[in-house]
């Protein structure tokens, strides 16, 4: 019998949890988007607003273990096709504050807000893509 968190009994997250989870046993993700890497994502690699240690510690402090944090690929690489990493200032400062000073977990996400697969307005391939993961 799988419970919640909150130790109430549960078939469906029982279900749930026997299709999806492969990790540590005992773990639960509970967590929030941290927005702001990924607002104005025409923008260009220069306007955005980064999530705050303050509202991030907050929401640790609520219970919060797992944070989303929607990044513009831009924002993560400067140059379509690169085998490298550009991150913007203070995406690499928000993961290791997530990681590092709240003992928690982040997923990124490189999101472009419904463009689909394009970098700075132009088509991009599945390729470019899989560079950004290397």
């Amino acid at each position: 019998e799988m419970r919640t968190p909150e130790g109430r009994s549960s078939k469906r997250t029982s279900a749930l949890y026997a299709s999806n989870y492969n990790g540590q046993e005992g773990m639960w993700c509970r967590g929030i988007n941290a927005v702001g890497f990924d607002l104005c994502a025409t923008c260009g690699r220069d306007q955005f607003t980064r999530p705050t240690t303050e509202s991030l510690q907050y929401f640790h402090d609520q219970g919060s273990n797992c944070f989303r944090l929607p990044v513009t690929w831009e924002r993560l690489q400067s140059k379509l096709g690169s085998d490298e990493l550009d991150l913007v200032d203070g995406v690499e400062e928000t993961v290791e504050f997530i990681t590092k000073t709240l003992g928690d977990y982040v997923i990124i996400d490189p999101h472009n807000n419904d463009q689909g697969l394009r970098f700075n307005g132009e088509d991009a391939s599945r390729s470019d893509f899989v560079k950004l993961w290397k």
